[in-house]
């Protein structure tokens, strides 16, 4: 293992400049332990996982351990029986110290569950499993409490806490398990990501949950959340929401840490492309109100040099220490130690299997050993990666591959879900250097040159600057002269892998077990140094015009040519004016045409251009919203559907509207709630379609669709946007490489099929459809519009109610000439509408002939005195709805349709059309009159209440209730959508209402208040004696009666009105 000095430092600076890292360690969770930092990061399907690095200054950073070497050993783990674990394995870790021990928690997707690994020493082990109950705790963060107490707060969009066992080994029975943010993203802004992410700390007394959230329309934002106790009240603000000055996206999900001298930094993480989600160390100061400020983004404000130590070359010629990782056994025994110790830099991609891997079988080199055959690199074991770098990065290897076997492939890849490689690959005895481009579901060999010798120099360079995206494959045999080879990648960060790109090592066999190669080194390098030896065309052309799309980096190429054509031939004139160019012409179509470049006797380039004469069928993507048999759209998601939009040739169907929206189930239910476009197609001979679309998606979360066929799902295509730049362009959907990754073409027979698009992201616009049995990744070439055949036009509205009359209007689309006389029959459901009458749509078509005696028909003679133009209403027809029809539809039709031209007397048959109207339910008459007199009369008697104590008056209380009552029987007479049973309790309601306001009149007291049938001095005795008490009396119960005006007190005024009454 050894450093190269380019990469041990960079230039000295002042202080060192974010990111500090520029390659894939996302979820980063850092604390300090005395002078020392520790972090641990995401590595999903890459073992060993959850590497653990160490810093000095926040800035360098080198890995020193992991926590386990594999987690689990079933399909997924092996990538066996079709199963992988892509995506998934562990996520976003938290690490913590307390009273000694390091704590690592993290949550495994592919096998469901929380761990939490526990050590004294974090750089030499060994490690501690403890397994947590209740599954997947998503973005959990540890938090050790000055009362000792554990908890672990988690979630996304809803923030949960669950608290733990002392010893945080396991979820404390009866412990704290509760919400404690309902929802955290909202400081941020609404839609989009849910706030996850948790970091949570108690500083001061107070407790601090950093999250992220990406709310619809903006970036990636640093929230923080602060309340006095753990389990809240939360306040939530917005921390950071920044990009920085090489990339736009925000800077966002981690944590805090201090310094030994009093300092503050945020450690966070930034998606930046195809590299991957790169770190960022951001100064943080404290408000006066005691709430964290971030700093400048683009500076760490730390005086170091960044270095690159977690990636490094290797020569294999040295033994690192074993990873003092925890260790689970296999019983294969394919987890058991093999004597062999690679460098902490390396992790393999999903588990290794260590009985086919070695450094000492032949010492100084790494030996990968075939241990099973497999269909691609993507489901191959033992591919050994690093990370890749930017702002650009190379990998270089040296492979003696005089061991390979018959099907077998070893070499370099830029691995991802859309990956390419340059590699060797094994036919029969003889072997050939190939550059392939593949994603997960096929794979492309786009160039091949003949090997003849043993050892081969392999090297891919890419390019991350300002998101440019590229990787590049040279091949050289003698590792000093260098060839490109095949194309460029497009590389593109996809969530199905969920990582940046990786340098991957590789050897996987296709037909049998047991060949083997040997690495004699790996070695990184930071600049782009491309070919400096070319056997490459400079130019190529068919029958003497340039080929279109020619690149001297791309070696296959179709052509489409006219049927029953010559085979085209084929010139072409080198780079190197010395190199030797011969050419193989097609002599037959379909075939092909080749062309062999070599020069001085080492390298060989080879062209292949291939010559057919394809089938196509061509579509107005916009036909769709005619809503015909033979192409609709169905179906609203959520609001969202296709709709007629402008398009860049003619009209064109946006799914929409544009809001961020996105449909990424593919199941067949989920699919059947979906926004989705039929076309009936006719499809003329049988075999496999390349399906084009031209297009236009607004940006990168617009630039999806699921595709079917006979309305089943075939695949979903995602980069639309890559091709497209916010503009109409040709994309293949079939074929789409590494852009457009994800399609497939269509195997379809001849007849009639049915094409299916199902809205996946809202904003994509598809304007034109074109399926082509070619091979040409040049843009469709649009045919030329045909006549257009003489039609019938019906036009009615969709739906009428029961027993009622409608007209449904006849006219003429496309009618080549003038037309003085029509015969015209209409056919309808005649268990639905019966016919009433015809008359013409304009005055100068009379209706001289009608023939009705065919149940469900009717004929129409018609004469345009003048003429009818070529498009023109020609009659307006009456049906009405058979009495008792309701809740169904039915159907009226053009069945024929014969048209008489003058003067010379010919007759023109017009193309039939139809048109289905639904019946509706019979309307529902709500009956209101005795709700209307009810809010009338109890209006009335409210309007007239005197509010007061005396008798005949009405207490406020009473008032305000009755006109409550008035409100709530207004509300229901004002909904149209009012059941009668609704409309009938509100008339009962109001009745109660208005009995009860009634009863609560102010009536004349009575001064008997001896109950002796007369009013006299005892019962005035009675008022002296309460004199002065009121409502808040202790015997006011008794006192009350005294109360001759009810206004909760005993004064003179009872006293008066008693007086008033004696002798009576």
């Amino acid at each position: 293992m050894s450093l190269l000095p380019g990469l041990a430092a960079q230039a000295a600076e002042s202080t060192a400049p974010n990111p500090i890292i520029w390659a894939d360690v996302p979820d980063v969770s850092v604390i300090r332990v005395g002078d020392s930092y520790y972090m641990t990061s995401t590595t999903m399907h890459m073992n060993p996982g959850v590497p653990v690095m160490k810093s000095k200054d926040l800035v360098n950073w080198e890995i020193v351990n992991y926590l386990y070497d594999i987690l689990a050993a079933g399909d997924k783990q092996t990538l066996s029986n079709g199963q992988n674990l892509y995506g998934q394995g562990s996520w976003a870790s938290s690490i913590r110290h307390h009273n000694g021990k390091f704590y690592v928690a993290f949550a495994s997707n592919d096998v469901g569950k929380t761990f939490i690994f526990q050590t004294t020493d974090i750089e030499k082990g060994p490690w501690e499993k403890y397994e947590l109950a209740g599954g997947v705790y998503h973005d959990m963060s540890l938090l050790f409490d000055d009362d000792g107490r554990v908890y672990m707060v988690y979630g996304n969009g809803t923030i949960r806490i669950v608290e733990l066992t002392a010893d945080a080994t396991a979820i404390k029975t009866g412990g704290m398990n509760k919400v404690i943010i309902q929802n955290a993203s909202a400081p941020g802004g609404s839609g989009g990501l849910g706030a996850e992410g948790s970091h949570v700390y108690k500083i001061n007394g107070k407790y601090y949950i950093f999250h992220i959230s990406w709310p619809s329309g903006g970036i990636r934002t640093q929230l923080i959340h602060r309340a006095d106790a753990i389990d809240g009240q939360y306040e939530g603000r917005i921390a950071l929401r920044s990009g920085s000055s090489t990339s736009g996206a925000g800077v966002a999900q981690g944590g805090i840490v201090d310094t030994p001298d009093g300092k503050w930094y945020g450690m966070l993480f930034q998606d930046f492309g195809s590299v991957g989600r790169i770190p960022y160390i951001i100064p943080m100061t404290w408000s006066e109100d005691g709430w964290p400020v971030f700093g400048d983004v683009n500076d760490t404000g730390i005086a170091a040099n960044l270095s690159k130590s977690w990636v490094s070359s290797d020569e294999f010629d040295k033994q690192a220490a074993p990873v003092a990782a925890y260790h689970t056994v296999v019983a294969s025994g394919e987890n058991d130690h093999n004597g062999s110790n690679l460098g902490l830099v390396w992790q393999w991609n999903h588990n290794p299997d260590n009985r086919y891997w070695s450094l000492t079988e032949r010492p100084g080199h790494l030996r990968l050993t075939t241990g099973r055959t497999s269909t691609s690199i993507h489901n191959a074991r033992n591919t050994l990666t690093q990370r890749t770098f930017g702002p650009e990065s190379t990998g270089t290897v040296k492979i003696d591959v005089s061991n390979m076997k018959d099907g077998d492939y070893a070499g370099i890849t830029a691995f991802q879900a859309n990956y390419g490689f340059v590699g060797v690959k094994m036919t029969g005895s003889t072997k050939s250097i190939v550059m392939v481009n593949g994603n997960s579901s096929s794979a492309t060999e786009v160039a091949a040159v003949p090997l003849n010798q043993d050892t081969v120099y392999l090297r891919t360079e890419l390019d991350f600057k300002n998101r440019t995206d590229k990787g590049y494959f040279y091949y050289s045999l003698d590792g000093a002269r260098w060839a490109s080879i095949g194309n460029t990648l497009q590389m593109s960060y996809t969530l199905p892998h969920f990582m940046g790109y990786r340098f991957g090592l590789f050897n996987f066999a296709t037909k049998s077990a047991g060949g083997y190669v040997d690495f004699d080194y790996f070695r990184i390098g930071e600049q782009l140094e491309g070919s400096n030896f070319n056997t490459n065309l400079k130019t190529l052309q068919v029958n003497g015009a340039p080929l279109a799309g020619f690149s001297e980096g791309r070696y296959e190429y179709a052509v489409d040519v006219p049927a029953d054509s010559a085979p085209p031939r084929v010139s072409a004139t080198a780079n190197d004016p010395s190199a030797t160019v011969s050419i193989t012409q097609a002599s037959t179509i379909p075939g092909a045409a080749t062309v062999a470049v070599s020069s001085e006797g080492l390298q060989t380039t080879i062209y292949t251009i291939r010559f057919d004469s394809p089938s196509f069928i061509a579509i107005e993507a916009e036909t769709a919203a005619e809503n015909t048999e033979h192409a609709y759209v169905s179906g609203i998601i959520q609001g969202h559907t296709w709709s007629l939009v402008d398009g860049q040739m003619t009209k064109a169907m946006l799914f929409g509207p544009d809001t961020g929206f996105a449909m990424t189930g593919t199941d067949a239910a989920t699919l059947a709630t979906g926004a989705k476009l039929g076309y009936r197609i006719n499809v003329p001979v049988s075999g496999n379609y390349n399906l084009w679309i031209l297009a236009k998606s607004v940006d990168f979360n617009s630039d999806s669709v699921h595709v079917g066929l006979n309305n089943q799902y075939r695949f979903t295509v995602n980069g639309i946007q890559g091709v497209s730049n916010s503009q109409f362009r040709w994309v293949n959907l079939s074929n789409g490489g590494t852009t457009v990754p994800g399609g497939s073409a269509l195997a379809l027979t001849a007849g009639t099929h049915e094409l299916n698009f199902w809205g996946r992201e809202d904003g994509l616009i598809i304007d034109r459809i074109y399926l082509t049995t070619s091979g040409s990744t040049t843009d469709p070439v649009w045919p030329p519009a045909e006549p257009q055949a003489p039609t019938t036009v019906l036009t009615a509205d969709n739906s009428v109610k029961p027993g009622s009359t409608f007209q449904v209007g006849v006219g003429l689309q496309h009618v080549p000439q003038e037309v003085y006389a029509q015969d015209v029959t209409l056919s309808y459901s005649s268990d639905v509408f019966e016919y009433v009458s015809a008359a013409g749509a304009t005055d100068n078509v009379r209706v001289v002939g009608e023939d009705k005696e065919t149940a469900g028909q009717v004929r129409l003679i018609t004469a345009s005195i003048g003429g009818a133009s070529v498009e023109q209403a020609l009659l307006n027809v009456t049906f009405r709805v058979k009495a008792g029809v309701s809740n169904t539809s039915g159907a009226i039709a053009v069945t024929h349709a014969e048209l008489g031209t003058a003067p010379e007397g010919t007759t023109v048959l017009a193309i039939g059309s139809s048109k289905t109207i639904a019946v509706g339910s019979p309307d529902v008459v709500i009956d209101k009159t005795a709700l209307t007199e009810a809010i009338a009369s109890a209006q009335a008697l409210a309007d007239g209440a005197v509010i007061g104590t005396q008798p005949g008056q009405y207490p406020q209380a009473a008032v305000d209730a009755l006109t409550e009552a008035i409100a709530a029987a207004t509300a229901v007479k004002e909904n149209a959508g009012a059941t009668q049973p609704q409309v009938n309790e509100a008339v009962d309601a109001l009745h109660t209402a208005v009995e009860t306001f009634k009863a609560a009149v102010v009536k004349q007291a009575s001064a008997d208040l001896n109950n002796d049938g007369k009013v006299n001095v005892g019962d005035l005795a009675m008022v002296a004696y309460h004199y002065g008490k009121d409502a808040n009396s202790a015997d006011w119960a008794a006192a009350k009666a005294a109360d001759m005006n009810f206004d909760g007190k005993i004064d003179i005024e009872d006293l008066v009105y008693v007086a008033s009454r004696l002798g009576r």
